[in-house]
């Protein structure tokens, strides 16, 4: 009778290790479907189409302009869903000159903006070295 038991405690000690090892193996695998970059490494094509076709659904398609005639007018007047704008202003074209002007314009003030960082952190840099100096000698 002792050796069955035996038997029976040993058996059921090789189950809760292979239990466990099960439990630890659906965990990970869990982890990997729930983890989007496995999919993006698996299947990078099938992501960048998924993307686009979710970027296309997201972005509103164009307000399109009509000419309504005046029962359509009359109706949306009721709704107040009329807009009008009798004359709207001219879109100006920007030309070459000018968005080569504007793109230096910004360029150059992103440059001004890093300078000034770049100062004002040697300065408090060089602030803190001799508070630290004045601090030694104290």
């Amino acid at each position: 009778m002792n050796g069955v038991a035996e038997r029976i405690q040993r058996r059921m000690n090789e189950l809760r290790g292979q239990l466990d090892n099960d439990v630890e193996e659906v965990v990970d695998s869990a982890k990997e479907l729930t983890d989007w970059r496995t999919y993006v490494r698996r299947y990078p094509w099938a992501c960048v189409g998924l993307a686009a076709v979710i970027g296309y659904l997201v972005v509103p398609s164009r307000l399109e302009l009509e000419s309504p005639d005046v029962d359509t007018l009359l109706e949306l007047a009721q709704q107040n869903k009329l807009v009008v704008d009798a004359n709207p202003p001219p879109r100006k074209r920007e030309g070459l000159a000018s968005t080569a002007f504007r793109f230096l314009l910004h360029a150059a003030g992103r440059s001004a903006l890093s300078y000034l960082g770049q100062k004002a952190s040697e300065l408090a840099a060089r602030d803190s070295d001799s508070a630290d100096e004045r601090n030694e000698s104290s």
